[in-house]
């Protein structure tokens, strides 16, 4: 038995977000904690420019949300390290076979890299969707230098010289990562570049979307077919709130807009109602007065007539269940740039309609819906896509924690 444990190899998991039930879900963790194959350590690192900028209490709260999941866990190796001083100070301790699994790697700087191999570290790195994919040319260019505003002119070229710096930095810097583990075409061929072995799998939502279709039953008898909004959290998506990115449209803009494509959709198909897919971090009991649920999107997807939305990852479930998709953006979203490019992709992706929130009227919303649900070729792309970024032909259905564990064990 001690020579067992002693030969147990160790994977030190590390996120720049919050831990919580969320994410421990998201990556199941609990299956790496449950493991008697590998020991396991959790590593909160903080950049505390962002962190102190914003709301403080706020802050305080999720910490000690963060404490009380790692206690209720038992999770006994668990650090919160503050910096890069901090997190190399840790690293001096790391054994030259333990495993880094470092949640946030594709987008740090490159550096980070080197850092981790300075010390011994083998990295593996496993995404949980890497895309929407953006490339800028020049009319981009063209129509960010028309913006009047000096400040997001700055705010663009200063993060504009960050991912330029980033790429080059990516060329030059040959460290490589110990195994990665691809989840569909595209990340294949990025493997190959970056990493010493690659191993085929999927994403964290197929993994849910195979669960969801052993299941015989549906999750509610709703009595009445439905057609399923996706909330991402606008106007203030919850991914802002460690972020100093300003809010890409307000309260009153936003209301506005959806309610105006709701009211079109109530009146053109009748016999059916909206239901609401509440953002996992959301804090209303409903959407606008809409019927709501949290947590079971998959499965509202899977038993919609179809989907609305604008660039949500979720948009994976609506793919793999082959449920028509309508985008759905208003004129702020459109005037940001970087915003309308994560639409624009999603729209040329996946081949879909889209909706101005905005300017739509009613008669002009029935002939494009009815057009795109009559039509043979509505989900023309979606098996491209899936092999594309989710999941290729040759990857394999088996878990991916279980993957990741037994790629470890036997490397």
């Amino acid at each position: 038995m001690c020579s067992e444990k002693k030969n147990k190899k160790k994977i030190i998991i590390i996120s720049s977000h919050f831990y919580d039930q969320i994410i421990f879900d998201k990556f199941d963790f609990d299956s790496y904690l449950t493991s008697h194959l590998i020991e396991v350590e959790f590593w909160a690192y903080r950049n505390n420019k962002i962190l102190k900028k914003k709301n403080k209490k706020e802050r305080q709260k999720i910490e000690n949300e963060e404490l009380k999941l790692i206690n209720e866990k038992k999770i006994i190796k668990f650090k919160k390290i503050s910096g890069l001083l901090g997190l190399v100070n840790n690293l001096r301790n790391i054994k030259k076979d333990d495993y880094i699994f470092d949640i946030n790697l594709i987008e740090r700087n490159p550096i980070y890299l080197i850092i981790y191999k300075l010390f011994k570290a083998k990295l593996i790195y496993h995404g949980s969707s890497q895309f929407p994919i953006l490339d800028y040319d020049k009319n981009d260019i063209k129509k960010i230098l028309k913006k009047k505003k000096l400040l997001e002119l700055l705010q663009f070229f200063f993060k504009s010289f960050i991912y330029i710096n980033k790429k080059i930095l990516r060329k030059l810097i040959k460290v490589k990562i110990n195994i990665f583990f691809y989840n569909g075409l595209i990340e294949k061929e990025i493997s190959k570049e970056i990493s010493k072995k690659s191993i085929g799998l999927h994403t964290m939502d197929y993994e849910k979307y195979l669960k969801e279709k052993n299941k015989q039953k549906k999750i509610k008898d709703f009595k009445k077919d439905y057609v399923l909004f996706i909330d991402m959290g606008y106007p203030i998506p919850h991914d802002n709130n460690f972020s100093l990115q300003k809010p890409v449209t307000n309260d009153e803009s936003y209301k506005k807009g959806i309610l105006n494509v709701f009211n079109c959709v109530s009146k053109i198909f009748k016999d059916k109602k909206i239901i609401v897919a509440l953002h996992p971090k959301s804090t209303r009991k409903n959407f606008y007065g809409y019927e709501s649920y949290k947590d079971i999107t998959n499965t509202l997807i899977k038993d919609s007539s179809f989907v609305l939305s604008h660039d949500s990852l979720s948009l994976q479930f609506a793919a793999l269940w082959k449920k028509p998709i309508f985008i759905l953006f208003n004129n702020d979203m459109k005037n940001t740039i970087t915003k309308f490019k994560e639409i624009q992709w999603f729209i040329d992706e996946l081949n879909l309609p889209s909706i101005n929130m905005d300017t739509i009227e009613e008669n002009k919303m029935r002939s494009l819906m009815h057009k795109f649900l009559q039509s043979q070729n509505s989900n023309f792309n979606y098996n491209n896509f899936i092999e594309k970024y989710v999941k290729d032909s040759k990857g394999s259905d088996k878990s991916i924690s279980s993957t990741i564990i037994d790629a470890i064990v036997l490397n």
